[in-house]
């Protein structure tokens, strides 16, 4: 064991109680050391973030707790030095403890997220056998103490979990008993509600500076022709659609589907039951520019001026359903690709809500998902939700893949290396390892794999943007959308 500077040994191999920081257990560490010692530990199980040290601090594992509040994935965590994420006043409260546990109040160590944020962290570090030791964390703060983005996202995924074995389960159900009015309503309710637990996350990821957007090349017309198909028969007869041969614009598909079916909703919605609602589309060399157009009972101008606030519903709105957040998360995310959203209307003649969007290429340009697009037939969906893994294997079989099912990343492992897919579809959160975790860890042993990120998490989750940022993967939020599943699964001419 090397020395110190000092000629003493180093601060992690140290052992000794400090005067001040670290509290000893009462009846347990005094007369005994307490040892947390397992060789499968599974740090999972614990419910604060929790991290296993060993030697000079490298850490060693991670669960997905110390994830989310470090803003990092175990890629990113494990093999660096716990000082790179604890700041501590006194290195030794990181040291094995003499009596087996130790308590480090608040303040006395502070977590570092990747945002560089300092967050007020109490600790207790607990032996693990020689010289590793896993240490539990409890942040404090206002970071902690409310509803924050990362909590919410976590509710989102929980949410889209059903959501997505709810569609799955109409189109098969469509499949076999034929398209009736019943399968359209539950699929057109469905998409409702994904589409107000989108806005719900969407706002917040606004309001604190982070929403984030996953800009391509794409055809406007295909995302307007989208909306209209998911009408029932009734509503989809009365929209009209005005656009050009061509209108390729650089933007979020996913969200861009979200606004105009939001637009075409309130303009179904608040306009008289048989009268049309127009979608217009147009380019111009740099901008191309969408309008939906009603003939409703118009907003009076203090009306139109408020109606893109948070909360704010326009007088002709009372009576029907609806948050007052719709309209405001559209401007957001309008102007995040650095667009307008606008409203122009008069009392009595209809409204004309209308964006543009620039139609030249950011600068960087977006990844190619498939490195050999003529080879992406086999497909492994990993989901721990049996339904949406097993309905979605089947719709993909009917489709012609060749597809295996695996329910825990261990299975998934074991499929992987037994017969390479061509394309792994994998849900972000598993039971155990993770399903980014699995993606890092396949791509180690087993080279570049096309992947798909399939979750309810959003698109700037840390894990996801790092699965897509360092392994080239695509992400497809749930409830599924089979039509962007099968353009991801189609090979590229």
């Amino acid at each position: 064991m090397a020395a110190g500077a000092n000629g003493r040994d180093p601060w992690w191999a140290m052992g000794e109680p400090l005067d001040r920081s670290p509290v000893l257990a009462r009846g347990t560490g005094e007369q005994a050391p307490l040892v947390v010692r397992d060789e499968e530990l599974d740090l999972e199980g614990a419910q604060d973030p929790a991290l296993e040290v060993e030697g000079p601090g490298i850490i060693r594992a991670v669960n997905r707790h110390a994830e989310r509040l470090l803003g990092r994935v175990r890629g990113e965590l494990i093999g660096t030095a716990v000082e790179s994420v604890l700041a501590c006043e006194d290195l030794r409260v990181l040291a094995t403890p003499v009596r087996g546990v130790c308590f480090v109040p608040a303040g006395a160590v502070h977590a570092i997220n990747a945002r560089g944020d300092r967050l007020v962290t109490a600790m207790t570090v607990c032996a693990n056998g020689g010289d590793r030791r896993v240490l539990l964390l409890r942040a404090f703060g206002p970071e902690r103490s409310s509803l924050d983005e990362d909590d919410l996202a976590e509710i989102v995924h929980d949410l889209r979990g059903p959501l997505s074995a709810i569609a799955l389960e109409a189109h098969l159900l469509g499949e076999c008993a034929g398209r009736g009015e019943t399968v359209a309503r539950i699929e057109r309710n469905t998409s409702y509600m994904d589409r107000l637990v989108s806005d719900i996350l969407d706002l917040c990821a606004a309001d604190a500076g982070r929403l984030s957007l996953d800009l391509d090349q794409a055809e406007l017309g295909e995302v307007v022709m989208r909306v209209v198909q998911r009408l029932s028969t009734v509503d989809g007869a009365r929209v009209q659609v005005d656009r050009p041969a061509t209108a390729v614009s650089f933007y979020d598909e996913r969200r861009i589907e979200r606004v105009l079916a939001n637009l075409v909703d309130n303009a179904l919605k608040y306009s008289p039951p048989r009268s049309p609602v127009t979608v217009r589309v147009r380019t111009a060399a740099s901008r191309a520019t969408v309008s939906v157009i009603d003939a409703g009972p118009g907003l009076a101008p203090a009306d139109a001026a408020a109606v893109f606030g948070k909360y704010r519903r326009a007088p002709t709105a009372q009576g029907r359903t609806g948050s007052g957040l719709g309209l405001y998360v559209c401007r957001r995310i309008i102007e995040q690709h650095g667009g307008t959203l606008r409203v122009h209307s008069e009392v009595g003649a209809g409204s004309r809500f209308e964006f543009d969007l620039p139609r030249d290429a950011p600068s960087w340009q977006a990844r190619e998902p498939w490195p050999d697009p003529a080879r992406n037939r086999r497909v492994l969906i990993v989901d721990d939700d049996p339904v949406q893994a097993d309905s979605l294997a089947v719709i993909l079989t009917d489709d012609g893949f060749d597809t295996e099912v695996a329910h825990t990343a261990a299975e998934a492992l074991l499929r992987a290396r037994a017969r390479r897919p061509h394309v792994l579809v994998a849900d972000a959160r598993l039971r155990g390892t993770s399903g980014i975790e699995l993606l890092f860890r396949l791509h180690d042993e087993l080279g570049p794999i096309p992947s798909i990120v399939l979750t309810g998490l959003p698109c700037h989750d840390a894990g996801v943007t790092a699965a897509c940022r360092t392994l080239g993967a695509s992400y497809l939020a749930k409830p599924v959308d089979l039509a962007q599943l099968r353009a991801l699964l189609t090979p590229r001419t």
